[in-house]
């Protein structure tokens, strides 16, 4: 600083770290050795810093095309200090366990996490106030994902958006800076309340898209066909040629579902979906020619950590229950005695997604991780009255899965019910079973269960890849595609 105070012509460049300095200084100035100065790059910088003596005249008399690159130290220095500021508040404020826990793990568990988002938020109100702006909450966000580069989602460019993101005012700092505040003001009002605007939101009740097909029927062949499908007695027909038809008219299907008709009207119209397996994959891969098969390709792999997370769940009598089964499943004295290894895997995937509190009492809405998996899956055996089952079922949030067998270890058919209807399934296990109930979902224009939407987002975004852009996602999911991707 004392070279630059006492010498006022100094210019300040800044060279890339693979950049020679030969190539970057203007061909006219003459640069005396001495009165350079080389600065090294700091640990988080890829920049190198030179300080010449030029004369304004010599500056000047260079070449005006050559590029020079502007540098703002303050900038700089903020950007680098920014993660160790945050690791100093960590140790002065009992987070030594948190950086313990990631330097052992690379992973942080939910306990950890809450304490970590805790403490930020913490020091964030005392310097920033009540309501910190945006800017200061995505500068905390970035600082946690920089602190903890395993918790960024791999989805986006910065992967801080579980922590905060900006679009939807959500993540896990705001949920905590407003529960701060509730609690400090449970008898405010909320007549400052900033009114979000609306963003576009995804998933299979807003699913809009206009569809082009790679062979276009007629309408009036489609129409012709239709009443075909609906008319001709249940007969055995060949599987191919309802196949063949069924896809023929799978726009008027998507026009029923865009102009909000119900799926057990839609099904009514095109009856083979209550005989026939295979149909809702066939539709949804007319929606999703390059998706489709995503849940069956990335599944097999996903799970192995999906069981190795869930181990790490405590306090949870399902999850320690399921794991019992995985771990049992070779034990043919418990095949009576729960869901086999494969079936435990896709529950243990909603342990890690739970659902969620609706409203802020957290009265509506409240629901147990067991009682969300009979809104997933339900069991009965094999022989029961099938007609009589569905006519008496309670009406309850769908579709749902349900599956058939000697005991949940052993199913031998699964149904997706709908309407008090149930559609069979092509597949005999439960990966494709699974498969055809999200699927449904879109095929039929079926919003998620409540419970059930940090899991099913979760499938759709993270598995499938659907809508990915521009489907808001909870924290929970976000997080949970930081550990395991």
């Amino acid at each position: 600083m004392e070279i630059i105070s006492s010498n006022p012509n100094l210019t300040l460049m800044v060279l890339n770290e693979h950049e020679e300095w030969e190539s970057a200084v203007p061909a006219t100035p003459t640069v005396s050795p001495s009165s350079s100065i080389s600065s090294a790059s700091s640990s988080s910088s890829s920049f190198q810093l030179r300080v010449d003596a030029i004369s304004p005249s010599e500056s000047e008399s260079s070449d005006s095309t050559t590029p020079r690159r502007h540098f703002h130290l303050s900038g700089v220095q903020d950007a680098c200090t920014r993660s160790e500021n945050l690791k100093d508040v960590l140790l002065t404020r009992g987070g030594e366990c948190i950086l313990e826990e990631y330097d052992h793990s690379k992973c942080l568990t939910d306990r950890t996490r809450r304490l970590l988002v805790n403490i930020t938020v913490a020091y964030m109100m005392e310097k920033y106030g009540n309501t910190p702006k945006a800017a200061i909450k995505k500068k905390y966000a970035v600082a946690l994902v920089s602190l903890f580069p395993s918790l960024k989602d791999p989805h986006t460019a910065s992967g801080h958006e579980a922590f905060y993101d900006e679009r939807s005012n959500t993540g896990f700092l705001v949920a905590r800076i407003k529960n701060v505040n509730r609690m400090q003001n449970k008898n405010a009002t909320q007549r400052n309340r900033k009114i979000l605007p609306t963003l576009p939101t995804a998933g299979p009740k807003n699913n809009q898209r206009n569809l082009k097909l790679e062979e276009e029927v007629s309408r009036e062949q489609q129409e012709s066909e239709m009443n075909w499908l609906k008319h001709t007695p249940n007969v055995a027909t060949d599987r191919s040629v309802i196949m063949r038809k069924m896809r023929n008219t799978f726009k008027l299907r998507h026009e029923m579902v865009r102009d909000g008709r119900e799926a057990g009207n839609i099904i009514q119209e095109f009856r083979p979906f209550l005989t026939t397996a295979g149909l809702i994959e066939q539709d949804f891969s007319l929606m999703f020619p390059e998706n489709h098969s995503h849940f069956l390709e990335k599944w097999p792999r996903m799970k192995v950590k999906v069981l190795s997370l869930a181990k790490e769940l405590h306090g949870n009598p399902t999850a320690e229950n399921l794991l019992k089964h995985v771990a049992r499943e070779k034990d043919s004295d418990a095949l009576s005695q729960g869901w086999n290894g494969d079936t435990a895997a896709v529950l243990l995937l909603l342990c890690l997604l739970p659902p969620c509190n609706h409203g802020r009492s957290g009265a509506v809405g409240k629901m147990s991780v067991g009682s969300a998996v009979d809104l997933l899956l339900q069991f009965e055996k094999t022989g029961v009255n099938l007609e009589q089952l569905l006519q008496e079922g309670k009406r309850q949030m769908q579709p749902f899965l349900l599956a058939l067998g000697r005991s949940k270890a052993q199913i031998t058919q699964y149904f997706i019910i709908i309407d008090h209807m149930a559609l069979p399934c092509a597949a005999h296990d439960i990966e494709g079973a699974m498969d055809a109930l999200f699927k449904s979902h879109y095929v039929f224009g079926l919003e998620y269960a409540r419970p059930l939407k940090n899991f099913w987002t979760f499938v759709q975004t993270t598995i499938y890849g659907v809508d990915v852009d521009i489907t808001l996602e909870p924290p929970k999911v976000r997080e949970l595609r930081a550990k395991l991707l």
